[in-house]
């Protein structure tokens, strides 16, 4: 009976850690990019089309969003 458990268990871990992959590397996109975003001067974001509104807007939501 044990065993089938530790089976089971193994099973929704090995499915999870993909996931956990794949969130995290959002995250640290989101970090990364948000950073980027905060270094921009006034021309660079006319020129990305990004008003000082929408950039406090962005930087201020958390990492996982």
């Amino acid at each position: 009976m044990e065993r089938a458990i530790h089976s089971s268990t193994d099973h929704h871990l090995i499915k999870l850690i993909p996931r956990l992959q794949v969130r995290f590397g959002l995250w640290l996109r989101n970090t990364r990019t948000r950073h980027q975003l905060a270094q921009l001067g006034e021309r660079e974001l006319a020129d990305a089309g990004i008003d000082r509104c929408q950039r406090e807007s962005e930087l201020s939501k958390p990492f996982w969003r």
